[in-house]
């Protein structure tokens, strides 16, 4: 009796395996509406954190499915050491820019064993130190700059923005079946970006204007090189002539945020406004408009500064996509992007997401034809704090035939700093989750699979317990292994989807 048991319990769930199997491979993919010009000048996929320089943060392959998988570790410091964006050479390997206290490395890591084939040392962040030296942690989540914004261009080479105030480019050479990476070219910003009065033990004042930052680099349509400081500086590197020429924009007016290029021209957010920028070797980078938007009254928890929290997402040819910062909810900001007709304002529409007083992102959205995910950060304090952090996704539509948007669907699911992606091969939308008001050593992260039709679970993979997993905004990525792969605080975590059958 107890055998014929066993045997009734192995068939049963041997079916509902070869179920499992069979519904995931039933997962379809999506098809896309807008057919987003490849920037020549850049690496034809996962270029930067936000796969492209439409930043719509969308990947082709499909990624891990299931509700198990197989989890491997990359890790990058005893104490803490994060790769906050996974990148794919032109061979499939990890390019990967890590920083700990002590070194912030370029490196080169094998896809399959995750071991180090190459590593490249760049100048470190002064504020690691500072911020540990005067135990202000929190000052950790002010700074973007020193090289998570990291690009890989059309030759297959690393382009960076250091914390020296200057753009490297990074090439890889391969000699005796090893390879090296080589600095090919330093471009110095440190006339355009000018540096003084920075924070010391004995002056630790971090929101000093008077100390600078690059905060990312990116390359437009014509190959010249865009970069923007933390201060509101906006320079083109002309590609030609390497002449550097810098438009400052208004006082007070900060840029946190990576920005977006499309063949129209350069998307960027400030802690006030949407611009639209444009670049005449003569004239230097220019303004074709500007759109104020509600920053609010105040520095949410969970945001680095005090105003969007989003890099601008292009959609297609016609939108660009930004949150503001409203009380008591933020708004899902959608604008034209070409010559208004009469009549016409800029602004297509506007939508509150979430709950009042709930409601901030400090990430972009995932943008696939008409449609914008976005990820409630509210509540966010850090990787060693007890985080009460909200929760909440939500599909925003919008409707072509009027000047609104509407949601679709909102999920509670936790991600509360995931850079998200899409996978269209599959059709899932990927968040880098943990359980509900847990403590930093107990709570439970996962990768977890929303449908971009439906917004239900239909994958979620444990990856561990405690806050050595914490993404701690670091960005997920799908590679062209079909694995996932997330920024945590020792390192990277790859999550592979495991064989149902075997």
């Amino acid at each position: 009796m107890k055998a014929s048991k066993t045997l009734i319990l192995f068939i049963t769930l041997f079916f509902c395996t070869l179920a499992q199997a069979s519904y995931f491979n039933d997962l379809g993919g999506l098809v896309s509406i807008y057919q987003n010009p490849t920037n020549p000048f850049m690496a034809a996929q996962n270029n930067n954190m936000h796969v492209d320089s439409y930043v719509t943060d969308v990947h082709p392959t499909s990624g891990p499915i299931g509700f198990g998988g197989i989890v491997s570790s990359f890790h990058y410091g005893a104490l803490a050491g994060e790769c906050a964006g996974i990148l794919f050479d032109r061979n499939g390997d990890i390019m990967t820019v890590c920083v700990r206290m002590v070194k912030t490395e370029l490196l080169l890591i094998d896809k399959s064993t995750l071991e180090v084939k190459a590593s490249y040392r760049l100048p470190g962040r002064p504020n690691i130190l500072l911020a540990t030296a005067t135990l202000q942690f929190e000052k950790l989540m002010e700074d973007t700059s020193g090289g998570a914004y990291f690009v890989i261009d059309n030759q297959n080479r690393a382009v960076i923005a250091t914390a020296e105030r200057e753009i490297l480019i990074i090439g890889q050479r391969e000699k005796d079946h090893k390879i090296t990476f080589e600095l090919e070219k330093k471009i110095e910003l440190k006339n355009a970006v000018p540096q003084t009065h920075c924070p010391t033990i004995k002056n630790p004042n971090f929101s000093d204007n008077r100390c600078d930052k690059v905060t990312t680099v990116l390359i437009d349509f014509n190959g010249n090189y865009w970069f923007i400081s933390r201060y509101g500086k906006v320079g083109v590197v002309n590609r030609q002539t390497e002449e550097i020429k810098v438009y400052q924009l208004p006082d007070k007016e900060e840029l946190q945020n990576s920005f977006a290029v499309g063949k129209d021209g350069v998307f960027i957010v400030s802690s006030h406004a949407l611009y639209h920028f444009n670049y005449k070797p003569d004239r230097g980078p220019y303004i074709l408009w500007r759109e104020g938007y509600n920053r609010g009254t105040e520095r949410k928890l969970g945001q680095v500064n005090q105003g969007s929290g989003t890099s601008p997402s292009l959609m297609g040819d016609k939108y660009v996509a930004i949150s503001d910062n409203a009380s008591p909810r933020m708004n899902v900001l959608v604008y034209r992007r070409g010559a208004l007709a009469p009549g016409q304002r800029r602004l297509k529409c506007a939508l509150p997401v979430f709950k009042d007083g709930e409601s901030a992102t400090e990430n972009s959205f995932v943008v696939f034809n008409n449609s914008l995910i976005v990820e409630n950060n509210f509540g966010y304090k850090g990787p060693f704090a007890h985080n009460q952090s909200t929760g909440g996704v939500a599909r925003i539509d919008i409707d072509e035939s009027s000047d609104s948007c509407h949601q679709v669907w909102e999920s509670n699911i936790i991600a509360p700093t995931c850079v998200a992606k899409l996978s269209q091969g599959n059709g899932v939308l990927y968040f880098y989750t943990k359980d509900r008001n847990a403590s930093p050593s107990e709570e439970n992260w996962s990768l977890t699979g929303l449908d971009f039709e439906t917004g239900k679970i239909i994958t979620q993979i444990n990856t561990g317990r405690g806050n050595k997993f914490n993404n701690n905004w670091g960005a997920i990525s799908i590679g062209p292994d079909q694995a996932a792969y997330v920024g945590s605080l020792k390192g990277f975590i790859k999550i592979e989807s495991e064989n149902l059958l075997k």
